[in-house]
């Protein structure tokens, strides 16, 4: 009973003071979730894999493009066909390591 009045005798001036903090914008909502750091340990390692990927996508194109072009710029290419392959090589052996795949 004792707590009832006590939370009726505060309530008016906690309201005040969220209004107060609103109209001034230092208003702060803290969320907090047992998961979340879980989830977005794993859509950072997603996102990494993502990049990666793209990357040595771009370099498999960008080295067909360079193979084609003529005799100095295979070489370039040949070495991006390189490059790309190890990368993907080395994402392959990250994602098999994990097992989540």
């Amino acid at each position: 009973m004792l707590n009832t009045l006590r939370i009726g005798r505060e309530l008016p001036q906690d309201v005040h003071d969220i209004v107060k903090a609103l109209s001034k914008g230092r208003f702060r909502v803290l969320v907090s979730h047992d998961e979340l750091e879980t989830a977005a340990g794993h859509i950072d390692r997603a996102s990494n894999r993502l990049t990666f990927g793209l990357i040595t996508g771009s370099l498999i194109v960008g080295s067909s493009l360079l193979v084609t072009a003529g005799e100095r710029a295979q070489i370039i290419g040949i070495v991006g066909y390189s490059i790309a392959g190890l990368l993907g090589l080395g994402l392959l052996i990250s994602i098999i390591r994990s097992r989540n795949f």
